[in-house]
């Protein structure tokens, strides 16, 4: 359980600081023997006309009832906050370089998604891509921010979990609800 703890934390932080979508529960993997949890396929949602990055989620990451009770209730309001915030703070050391990894990746991206590349629309595309980067970041932030046992996290988790947010789901979530 401390491990799929530990795994499903760094998948919820990596799926609420890159706005990730399309995920299914198909793609998730749990080996057996030791626990490690594997996301398979990643999606960023970028728009194929615009080259926009859409921002739909109505939830920031996807955690079940089935998944909540399996890690259990003490595990997600301890290690999987602190193993958030842990990899958070790793990820905005400025010695990491994290910026510049995500500016190379969603130009990556970018390029892959976008049909015709103006002159113009690589303007725009480089505005995009730094304004997706600043959020990114934004995010980072906020998952790292650890203030005398406070952080924000927790009220993100119980988002997550509650019936209202749940019923918004991909349809192919609602078995493992």
């Amino acid at each position: 359980r401390h491990q799929i703890t530990r795994q499903t934390a760094l998948d919820c932080l990596v799926q609420f600081s890159l706005f990730l979508s399309s995920l299914k529960p198909e793609h998730i993997y749990i080996t057996q023997d030791t626990g490690t949890l594997s996301t398979v396929h990643y999606h960023i949602p970028i728009s194929k006309e615009t080259g926009e990055f859409v921002h739909e989620q109505h939830i920031p990451f996807r955690l079940t009832p089935n998944m909540s009770t399996l890690m259990g209730p003490i595990a997600l309001s301890g290690p999987m906050v602190f193993s958030m915030i842990a990899a958070a703070r790793c990820l905005i050391d400025p010695k990491l370089g994290t910026e510049a990894i995500l500016h190379t990746l969603l130009k990556d991206e970018v390029q892959a998604n976008v049909r015709d590349m103006t002159e113009s629309r690589v303007i725009s595309m480089i505005e995009d891509i730094q304004s997706a980067v600043g959020q990114i970041m934004g995010r980072l932030q906020t998952a790292a921010h650890f203030d005398k046992a406070e952080s924000k996290l927790p009220s993100i988790i119980s988002l997550t979990t509650t019936p209202e947010n749940l019923c918004r789901l991909d349809p192919a979530w609602y078995p493992w609800l």
